[in-house]
């Protein structure tokens, strides 16, 4: 009976924390509406073909009001071991940023929304294609 209610704990909790390991959006993904606590990660078949050791993630943000409105976005680049993080990178609404990356798999969180609605395109490319 222990061992039961201990696994039924333990099942729990597991489904708690997890909530916030898996992500709401895959990479790559385009004009994605962003709130703080958003996530995006690669899954494990994400585009084989891309293992160099060279990559890139990039980061496009736009404004989806029609109005003029001055906004930032604070987001941080991890790998998904939990081994190496870059950022926190702050940018203004309508701005990009290129985020080198190695073979691993990644992920990205937004952290913070100042000032407007932001929509967000985060996708990896190899640094060859330029």
């Amino acid at each position: 009976m222990k061992k039961h209610v201990l696994f039924s704990v333990f099942f729990a909790v597991a489904i708690f924390f997890s909530a916030n390991v898996f992500a709401q959006f895959p990479i790559s993904s385009y004009d994605t509406p962003v709130n703080p606590q958003t996530y995006f990660t690669m899954s494990h078949a994400s585009n084989p073909a891309m293992s160099s050791e060279k990559r890139k993630m990039n980061i496009d943000t736009t404004d989806p009001d029609t109005a003029p409105t001055v906004g930032y976005v604070t987001f941080l680049a991890y790998s998904l071991d939990m081994q190496t993080f870059k950022g926190p990178y702050t940018i203004e609404v309508g701005s990009s940023k290129t985020i080198a990356i190695d073979e691993r798999q990644w992920g990205l969180v937004v952290l913070r929304l100042d000032g407007s609605k932001c929509n967000m395109s985060v996708y990896t490319d190899s640094n060859d294609n330029k």
